[in-house]
């Protein structure tokens, strides 16, 4: 009896030596790296994401983690600068090691990091960008949450023809996001029926509030400075 007692305690004995280490593995955090506007023109609508991460990761601790370990959030401000976004995910791939990346607002910003996601290996979702050459560079390692800005507007119009107008102004921002969604609107304003009387950039912080000569029976701002973007 005793010997048969012996070995159970060594089995037990091995079996606690192996899995020390793999429960402390457990308990280390999945780190997911990203940076955000948190000063600069963005600021609002960054705090807003940095909530929803914040929420999310709660959600999820509370809900046992993923894979049994805990989600942290390492983020920096990147100022809605993109060089300064460079700098933080290089820092995040090459010395701080996370686990996973998280793509800062705006597609400006996001186009800026992806080279860098792609020379470590790392998957990157998306969550504050949508202009079409994002998709158009043969990325394989970025997974967008937004539909594609040129085809952002094919809704909108959707409902407005419902109320047979005839003509259009395209009013958009300068910008790479704005002219995806303002080529977007012309395009998809002919396949509706829609004649586009006025196509016109603005700068980014131009307010555009009627538009001209009073013939116009549908207009779609893509930005007014009363409404922040949900994406960029």
């Amino acid at each position: 009896m005793r010997p048969f007692i012996s070995f159970i305690l060594i089995l037990v004995f091995v079996a606690a030596t192996f899995c020390l280490p793999l429960a402390a593995m457990a308990v280390d955090p999945l780190v997911f790296g990203l940076t955000l506007g948190l000063t600069g023109k963005y600021d609002k609508v960054s705090a807003i994401q940095e909530q929803g991460y914040q929420l999310w990761v709660r959600d999820v601790n509370q809900r046992g983690g993923i894979l049994g370990r805990p989600v942290q959030l390492k983020f920096f401000d990147d100022q809605n600068d993109p060089q300064v976004a460079i700098g933080h995910y290089r820092q995040f791939a090459e010395q701080d090691r996370v686990d996973f990346l998280l793509a800062p607002f705006s597609s400006d910003i996001t186009e800026a990091i992806l080279p860098i996601a792609r020379q470590h290996g790392y998957s990157i979702i998306a969550a504050g960008a949508a202009a079409d050459r994002l998709w158009q560079q043969g990325y394989t390692n970025v997974f967008g949450l937004f539909t594609p800005a040129s085809r952002i507007p094919a809704s909108f119009l959707e409902m407005a023809v419902m109320h047979d107008p005839q003509t259009m102004a395209v009013v958009y921002c300068d910008d790479p996001f704005g002219r995806d969604i303002g080529t977007g609107t012309v395009k998809w304003s002919r396949r509706f029926g829609l004649t586009t009387v006025l196509e016109q950039k603005v700068g980014k912080n131009s307010l555009v509030t009627q538009a001209r000569n009073g013939t116009i029976e549908v207009v779609w701002p893509q930005s007014l400075k009363t409404a922040e973007p949900v994406f960029e």
